[in-house]
Protein backbone atom coordinates (compact mmCIF):
# COMPACT_ATOMS: atom_id res chain seq x y z
CA UNK A 1 0.00 0.00 0.00
CA UNK A 2 2.94 2.58 0.78
CA UNK A 3 4.92 1.46 -2.47
CA UNK A 4 1.39 2.51 -4.56
CA UNK A 5 0.74 5.73 -2.93
CA UNK A 6 4.68 6.48 -3.61
CA UNK A 7 4.33 5.68 -6.98
CA UNK A 8 1.02 7.68 -7.19
CA UNK A 9 2.88 10.78 -5.37
CA UNK A 10 5.91 10.40 -8.06
CA UNK A 11 3.48 10.10 -10.74
CA UNK A 12 1.86 13.54 -9.84
CA UNK A 13 5.06 15.01 -9.62
CA UNK A 14 6.36 14.39 -13.27
CA UNK A 15 2.98 14.74 -14.53
CA UNK A 16 3.15 18.55 -13.34
CA UNK A 17 7.02 19.21 -14.52
CA UNK A 18 6.26 18.18 -17.63
CA UNK A 19 3.04 20.23 -18.22
CA UNK A 20 5.00 23.52 -16.77
CA UNK A 21 5.36 26.04 -19.18
CA UNK A 22 9.00 27.79 -19.35
CA UNK A 23 9.02 31.61 -18.94
CA UNK A 24 8.55 33.93 -22.06
CA UNK A 25 10.70 36.35 -23.09
CA UNK A 26 11.24 40.01 -24.28
CA UNK A 27 13.46 42.40 -25.48
CA UNK A 28 12.09 45.73 -27.35
CA UNK A 29 9.75 48.95 -26.20
CA UNK A 30 6.94 49.29 -23.66
CA UNK A 31 3.91 50.52 -25.29
CA UNK A 32 1.63 50.82 -22.89
CA UNK A 33 0.91 50.39 -18.54
CA UNK A 34 -2.13 49.41 -16.95
CA UNK A 35 -2.60 49.94 -13.05
CA UNK A 36 -4.75 50.98 -10.17
CA UNK A 37 -6.91 50.08 -7.75
CA UNK A 38 -9.74 48.59 -10.03
CA UNK A 39 -7.32 45.82 -11.46
CA UNK A 40 -6.83 44.50 -7.73
CA UNK A 41 -3.07 46.08 -7.49
CA UNK A 42 -2.53 44.32 -10.47
CA UNK A 43 0.05 46.17 -13.28
CA UNK A 44 -0.11 45.00 -17.03
CA UNK A 45 2.48 45.89 -19.19
CA UNK A 46 2.06 46.00 -22.80
CA UNK A 47 5.24 45.29 -25.97
CA UNK A 48 5.68 46.61 -29.53
CA UNK A 49 6.24 42.59 -30.11
CA UNK A 50 5.27 39.06 -29.40
CA UNK A 51 6.25 37.48 -25.96
CA UNK A 52 6.91 33.52 -27.26
CA UNK A 53 7.05 31.17 -24.66
CA UNK A 54 10.15 29.12 -24.79
CA UNK A 55 8.19 25.57 -24.53
CA UNK A 56 6.03 25.30 -27.55
CA UNK A 57 6.56 28.78 -29.58
CA UNK A 58 2.90 29.74 -28.01
CA UNK A 59 2.82 32.85 -26.60
CA UNK A 60 1.52 33.01 -22.95
CA UNK A 61 0.11 36.65 -23.67
CA UNK A 62 -3.17 36.20 -25.82
CA UNK A 63 -4.23 39.83 -24.84
CA UNK A 64 -2.56 43.68 -25.50
CA UNK A 65 -0.94 42.93 -22.17
CA UNK A 66 2.08 40.69 -22.06
CA UNK A 67 3.00 40.84 -18.45
CA UNK A 68 1.75 41.40 -15.62
CA UNK A 69 2.95 42.25 -11.72
CA UNK A 70 1.35 42.35 -8.28
CA UNK A 71 2.52 45.83 -6.72
CA UNK A 72 2.32 44.10 -3.08
CA UNK A 73 5.26 42.26 -3.97
CA UNK A 74 8.51 42.87 -2.67
CA UNK A 75 10.14 44.05 -5.53
CA UNK A 76 7.37 45.86 -7.02
CA UNK A 77 8.70 49.28 -6.46
CA UNK A 78 12.11 48.87 -8.34
CA UNK A 79 9.79 47.74 -11.18
CA UNK A 80 7.59 50.15 -11.46
CA UNK A 81 10.45 52.83 -11.37
CA UNK A 82 12.31 50.17 -13.81
CA UNK A 83 9.40 49.97 -16.38
CA UNK A 84 8.37 53.51 -15.97
CA UNK A 85 12.08 54.95 -17.24
CA UNK A 86 12.54 52.58 -20.21
CA UNK A 87 8.36 53.55 -21.13
CA UNK A 88 9.05 57.37 -20.89
CA UNK A 89 12.63 57.33 -22.19
CA UNK A 90 11.66 55.22 -24.71
CA UNK A 91 14.91 52.75 -23.88
CA UNK A 92 14.75 48.71 -24.75
CA UNK A 93 14.04 46.50 -22.09
CA UNK A 94 14.23 42.81 -21.43
CA UNK A 95 11.32 41.52 -19.99
CA UNK A 96 11.29 37.54 -18.67
CA UNK A 97 8.23 36.01 -17.23
CA UNK A 98 7.83 32.84 -14.42
CA UNK A 99 5.68 31.07 -17.00
CA UNK A 100 2.40 30.80 -15.08
CA UNK A 101 -0.46 33.32 -16.41
CA UNK A 102 -2.25 35.85 -14.93
CA UNK A 103 -5.69 35.55 -17.40
CA UNK A 104 -3.77 36.59 -20.85
CA UNK A 105 -0.84 38.28 -19.56
CA UNK A 106 2.03 36.21 -18.03
CA UNK A 107 3.49 36.86 -14.43
CA UNK A 108 7.01 39.18 -14.25
CA UNK A 109 9.45 37.51 -13.05
CA UNK A 110 12.75 39.65 -13.88
CA UNK A 111 13.15 43.43 -15.50
CA UNK A 112 16.27 44.34 -17.35
CA UNK A 113 17.30 47.88 -18.71
CA UNK A 114 19.11 47.79 -21.99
Amino acid sequence: MKLRSLFFIVGLFLMSEVNAAEPGSYTGKITEILGGPGHGGITYISVDGTVKDLADGKPCAASRYSFAFDTANENSGLWVSMILTAYVAGKTVYLQGTGGCKGDAEWLNQVRLE
